[in-house]
């Protein structure tokens, strides 16, 4: 068995796995430009939401169990000082991966907020229930994952024309 017919086997083996790879990549990379075009929007006009005088009455660390596992979230709830109405914070902040992960980075998040605690808490005028208490974060993280999603999804087209590209050059040598 020469190198030659071993590439060739290697390769019919290989292929499909790489096509079935890039197809992944597609589709995960467009999702994700999706995401990072709402996640970008929502930071923008984020940074203009009003904000309300409110006191922290639960700030804790949960072990949650989801569809996905165990995870850990920051149990944050208050109620604002003008009318007393409670609130909860689903998000600390917007953005993608601009979120604490993990026990520490949880724990270290909710120590940020002791109860007992007044600060200003800022919600969507359009969704009330959408509060959120860092609304000036960096988008930096967000524009990452923009240019990741279409790295992912722009690469089975660069792969196919650069398969397209090299084709002839292929039939020439033979």
């Amino acid at each position: 068995m020469d190198f030659r017919s071993v590439y060739d086997k290697s390769r019919t083996l290989v292929a499909p796995a790489v096509a079935l790879l890039c197809l992944f990549g597609f589709f995960a990379g467009w999702i994700t430009v999706i995401g990072a075009t709402i996640e970008l929007r929502k930071l923008e006009s984020a940074r203009t939401w009003p904000s309300r005088k409110a006191i922290l009455t639960h700030a804790y660390a949960r072990h949650v169990k989801g569809s996905r596992g165990f995870y850990w979230h920051a149990e944050i709830a208050g109620q604002y000082v003008d009318d007393g109405q409670r609130f909860s914070v689903r998000r600390l902040r917007l953005g993608i991966w601009n979120a604490p992960f993990g026990r520490r980075g949880i724990e270290e998040a909710v120590a940020r907020y002791p109860v007992k605690t007044q600060l200003d808490v800022y919600y969507s005028p359009t969704d009330p229930k959408m509060v959120i208490l860092e609304p000036h974060v960096a988008a930096t993280s967000t524009w990452v994952a923009l240019c990741v999603g279409l790295g992912l999804g722009l690469l089975p087209v660069a792969l196919y024309f650069y398969g397209r590209m090299r084709k002839p050059t292929n039939e020439k040598r033979l």
